[in-house]
């Protein structure tokens, strides 16, 4: 991470903050001195733990959030994964919300294409936030001494989507994004160490005041054009296999990433975001290369390059990959998550060539921290393994949709073994979607 105060300035600037570096600079070293630095770190450590235990909680909570406000026109709906028992005691419900049509499951025309219209046109990004200079000091604040990364680059952000998929983006960067939209999850987080979700419901405003200002209602999450909308996409990764078994690559993420840190998650996954062009490299598919490149195989992700498509001059691996006879990028869906009104565009990457595995597989490097239940590369031919990963609760949300949609895509849409497809479709949850009013109620 960059120098905190030089953060501090590079951001206040992004966000059209007039700020007291010199000011700036004392309340950062007073927030950070040892006592402090402890405090945030205990603090942080109980909201993250708190957290993992009410899952349910919270996206009952989130669901609830966002209906209240919905009208009879509003047509997103909450996602519910039913176990192949259809007992209602082991449904799933995720804190995410997608639309009639978005899924490829419920629409085989869905396309997930990508269209660049330039820069947001907001002069001051800050005006519809109103994020204050001590606002910013305690976040930078909250980031250094958990050892949190946080750089700048440009952003895209979702401005519009069509029936079947289709995406409009405009540009932002991630020092708007990350202490407005980004911060959302970080203020949740403290909230629930201190407080249970009864008081935090009751009175929103004094224990999630971000929430209460940039994120109030569904009309401001579902209005894309008049926010920030960052993403990216989530990619499940497949490979064929020797006898025609096919793995699926996972990973748990880091506990040193800027969010959802230490759950377990697809790969590939990254913000969609430009390196040299935004006009050239909108593509999601570019996105999803690019990342597989970087995610994968230890790819650096400095610029500077004029070509945005260098790294598959560095990687004959990737370079394969773009080629439709040795990989298929499938698009699956788009959904939104509650918890930052992100959008996630849901990929399935699909090394159809059987030779493709045995040749770079020695490459391939993941940020995998050892977990006893799952190891990085699964064989579907290993069902009770698979079994074991659907029903594991700690799961990036949009990931552990991208994993499932990807795998019924796989067992149904391609030429993968009819003796793994039938297995693999017999461990798959029924997917329902429903109002988020009855999630809530759930």
């Amino acid at each position: 991470m960059i120098d905190p105060i030089t953060v501090i300035s590079l951001m206040a600037e992004a966000l059209g903050l007039s700020i007291d570096l010199k000011e700036a600079a004392k309340a950062y070293a007073k927030k950070v001195r040892d006592t402090e630095r402890q405090s945030f770190v205990a603090k942080w450590r109980t909201g993250q733990q708190k957290l993992r235990g009410m899952r349910s909680d919270l996206t009952r909570f989130l669901h609830e959030w966002y209906s209240s406000t919905a009208s009879a026109s509003d047509d997103f709906l909450g996602i519910r994964y039913y176990s192949r028992n259809d007992s209602p005691n082991t449904s799933r419900v995720l804190p995410l919300v997608t639309k009639k049509g978005q899924l490829l499951a419920d629409n085989p025309n869905f396309r997930g294409n990508a269209e660049y219209c330039g820069r947001l046109l907001e002069q001051n990004p800050n005006s519809h936030v109103g994020l204050t200079d001590d606002e910013l000091v305690e976040q930078v604040s909250l980031w250094s001494a958990l050892g949190m990364k946080i750089f700048d680059a440009p952003l895209y952000s979702l401005q519009e989507v069509s029936a079947e998929g289709d995406m409009k983006f405009r540009l932002t960067r991630f020092f708007v994004y990350r202490p407005t939209f980004g911060a959302l999850p970080d203020e949740l987080t403290l909230a629930v160490a201190d407080h249970r979700i009864e008081e935090i419901r009751n009175n929103p405003d004094e224990y999630l005041p971000l929430r209460s200002k940039i994120l109030p209602d569904l009309q401001v999450l579902t209005e894309f054009a008049g926010r920030i909308v960052a993403g990216g996409p989530a990619v499940l990764f497949a490979v064929t296999l020797p006898k025609g078994d096919v793995g699926v690559l996972l990973q748990r993420r880091s506990r040193t990433v800027s969010d959802e840190q230490g759950v377990f998650s697809v790969v590939p996954k990254a913000f969609h975001q430009p390196m040299v062009d935004a006009d050239s490299e909108v593509s999601l598919r570019n996105t999803v290369l690019r990342e597989s490149y970087e995610e994968l195989f230890g790819g650096e992700e400095t610029g500077g390059y004029v070509d945005p498509v260098h790294y598959l001059q560095k990687c004959d691996a990737v370079r394969e990959l773009a080629d439709p006879e040795v990989a298929t990028i499938q698009p699956t869906g788009l959904v939104w998550d509650l918890s930052r009104g992100n959008y996630h565009p849901l990929y399935c990457c699909f090394v159809q060539d059987p030779h493709w595995w045995e040749r770079y597989k020695s490459s391939v490097r993941l940020n995998w921290e050892v977990d006893p239940e799952v190891r990085p590369l699964v064989p579907l031919s290993d069902s009770k393994t698979l079994a074991n990963i659907l029903g594991n609760e700690e799961w990036a949300p949009e990931s552990y949709v991208a994993l499932v949609e990807g795998l019924r895509w796989l067992a149904k849409g391609t030429k993968m073994s009819t003796k793994f497809s039938q297995s693999v479709k017999s461990l798959l949850p029924r997917m329902n979607l429903e109002p988020m009013a009855a999630v809530a109620r759930s």
